[in-house]
């Protein structure tokens, strides 16, 4: 069966740990933006109110560059990261299966989660 935390850590994303929580704590826990960056699932945190500043600034680098050079990386990445989704995507219906228990089942698996309750932010 194929290990979804490690497709993640593999596609350069978040260490196996991290997702392997975020899978299991479900709607009980948030993650806040200073985690998400420290664990690699933002690039850059901005001050309050200047996320559109960051990101135009980040764009007008990018612009900047030749646009053969900015394709070209472009579709590198894209080929990297469809590569390891594609072995992913071919597991999906039984993984979602596995998460998706029918009616008074699915009820009872919840009933620890913390719904209802606002959940815990790390």
């Amino acid at each position: 069966m194929w290990n979804l935390p490690r497709f993640f850590q593999e596609a350069g994303g978040p260490p196996y740990g991290e997702v392997a929580r975020m899978m299991l704590m479900g709607t009980a826990e948030r993650i806040s933006a200073r985690r998400a960056h420290e664990v690699g699932l933002v690039s850059e945190v901005a001050q309050a109110g200047d996320a559109s500043g960051a990101a135009v600034a980040c764009a007008a680098v990018v612009a900047g560059y030749p646009p053969a050079g900015v394709q070209g990386t472009v579709r590198a990445l894209w080929a990297a990261k469809e590569a390891a989704r594609a072995t992913a995507f071919a597991q999906a219906p039984h993984l979602i299966a596995l998460g998706n228990l029918p009616g008074e089942e699915h009820r009872r698996s919840c009933s620890g989660s913390g719904r209802g309750e606002k959940p815990r932010v790390r």
